[in-house]
């Protein structure tokens, strides 16, 4: 598998969506931080789609028609408002499929945990 953009605790990494994969509706939100309310979303301009599915406990992303962009900020209205940090700038996300992995870190103490951004 090709990685693709990594903002944060959030990756994508091309995949090919399941056969029978459900549309997760609403805002392309790909994670929440939890320490800070902060988001990670992915936001295509006009005559771009974005469609975020799930299969078996795993979320999946398709962008057609053109690039959309990750972005990292709060929500308001609908769009993400930037927040400035400096591995979390705006990224281009190119036309294809990903899955959304959940990144772990690994601990002597505590062993594999979620990231927490």
């Amino acid at each position: 598998m090709k990685n693709g953009p990594r903002q944060g605790d959030v990756i994508l990494v091309c995949a090919t969506i399941p056969a029978g994969a459900k549309a997760r509706p609403g805002p392309a939100v790909l994670a929440y931080g939890e320490a800070t309310g902060h988001l990670h979303a992915v936001e295509a301009p006009e005559g771009v789609t974005v469609e975020l599915l799930e299969h078996d406990g795993l979320v999946y992303l398709r962008v057609t028609g053109g690039e959309a962009f990750l972005r990292h900020g709060t929500q308001d209205d609908g769009r993400v408002r930037e927040l400035t940090a400096p591995d979390h700038g705006a990224l281009t996300v190119h036309p294809g499929e990903y899955i959304v992995p959940g990144q772990v870190t690994w601990t002597s103490e505590h062993g594999a945990a979620r990231v927490q951004d």
